[in-house]
């Protein structure tokens, strides 16, 4: 169940070759619309990971496990409007965003610092609401 093991709380970046290449130097902004939601399986868990259309071209946003996102406000779907602020990485030669927060209307959602430590990581052992 998510809070518990591995696929919960306290999971750290080395799951993940996105979040493991995060630069800090690299962050950007990028505005677009979710054209698709890509649930990932990831062992114990699932990622969630948008397929983002932005002016110039898709480019995929790693955003975070489902279990987290699904307790977080704003709501993110499909069609939405976002500005996405992350860190540009590079892996197996595909070029990413991993999200660091994602600003919908007057709401912003905030996933990880800005040196990429997921905002989630002992997340159930605080009284976050």
């Amino acid at each position: 169940s998510p809070g518990r093991g591995r696929g919960g709380p306290g999971l750290g970046m080395g799951r993940c070759a996105l979040c493991a290449a995060f630069d800090e130097k690299a962050l950007a902004e990028v505005a677009g619309t979710v054209e698709k939601v890509v649930r990932v399986d990831r062992g114990r868990h699932e990622g969630v990971h948008w397929m983002l259309k932005t002016a110039a071209e898709t480019i995929e946003v790693h955003v975070g496990p489902s279990w987290f996102l699904e307790r977080q406000e704003p709501l993110i779907a499909e069609g939405d409007a976002v500005t996405v602020r992350g860190s540009w990485v590079t892996v197996d030669g595909k070029k990413a965003l991993v999200a660091v927060s994602v600003a919908k209307d007057a709401d912003t959602l905030e996933l990880r610092s800005d040196d990429g430590r997921p905002r989630w990581m002992g997340w159930r052992r605080r009284s976050w609401r």
